[in-house]
């Protein structure tokens, strides 16, 4: 996570992601089988995660910034596939997780690890190809962050953003009453149709595709039954107006030379 966020607000997030971190399960090697998985993104049209990375594989950027990176899982498969990759993320706890994922997995110079403030950080700017930004603005107060985002964009290069969603007050009055426990960090949220505009000025958006409806109910339903679920989610997700009801968007974005005022065209795509 990076952020601009007042000082009480960054310690709560520390010690929550420093809780977290401590509880990680011990880092494993990654198998071909998954790299295999995450170059081929058979499943792309259900899975998230094989989606980003399909877009990735389209757009080949020779350089990759993981903007707020976590324990850097991302980076470090992304660098197995053949990807060079930086991620730099405000909690030293991650970090440290990511830059052992990168040893065990023997790509320390493809996947390299900083820890940094995304409000102040000390690399070139217009540098990479892609920035991708996995679950970040969510956290953070929005336009300062997407400023810094744009500034590490070369001219031309392109922004992937996954972020949560709550486009129906209906959906988000249901999921504050629902009893099932949230592990949700001290200032999580999820955006708004507003929040996307606020996007659409700072970066001109390509794509949006939206993911989990049954999906987000993986906490209570058996594991086994997850992957019927996703199928489910991209099939109901193909109909129009049902990303209304979805709980992720993946954005893919340009960066304008220039910041157009809120002029850019802001895709529909489900």
């Amino acid at each position: 996570m990076s952020s601009q966020q007042p000082a009480k607000d960054i310690s709560a997030e520390l010690d929550y992601q420093a809780r977290h971190a401590a509880a990680a399960s011990p880092i494993e090697k990654n198998s071909p089988e998954k790299i295999a998985r995450y170059r081929d993104c058979k499943s792309h049209r259900a899975v998230r995660k094989e989606y980003t990375f399909s877009l990735i594989h389209q757009l080949k950027p020779a350089t990759v910034l993981d903007f707020g990176c976590g324990d850097g899982e991302v980076c470090v498969q992304l660098a197995l596939i053949g990807y060079q990759t930086t991620g730099f993320d405000v909690s030293p706890e991650y970090i440290q997780l990511a830059q052992e994922r990168a040893r065990i997995d023997g790509v320390e110079g493809k996947a390299k690890f900083f820890v940094a403030d995304g409000s102040n950080v000390s690399i070139e700017e217009q540098t990479f190809d892609l920035v991708l930004v996995q679950l970040v603005l969510h956290h953070v107060d929005l336009r300062p962050c997407l400023e810094n985002i744009r500034k590490h964009v070369k001219p031309g290069g392109r922004v992937i953003i996954i972020e949560p969603v709550a486009y129906s007050a209906t959906l988000r009055w249901l999921r504050d009453r629902i009893p099932v426990e949230k592990d949700i960090s001290p200032n999580e949220r999820q955006l708004t149709h507003a929040d996307l505009k606020i996007i659409g000025e700072y970066f001109t958006i390509r794509s949006r595709k939206h993911f989990r409806l049954f999906g987000r109910l993986d906490r209570v339903f058996p594991r086994f039954l997850i992957p019927l679920l996703l199928q489910l989610d991209a099939m109901l997700l193909s109909i129009p107006g049902m990303s209304h009801f979805a709980a992720t968007t993946v954005i893919l974005a340009d960066r304008p030379i220039t910041i157009d005022n809120g002029t850019s065209p802001l895709a529909n795509n489900s």
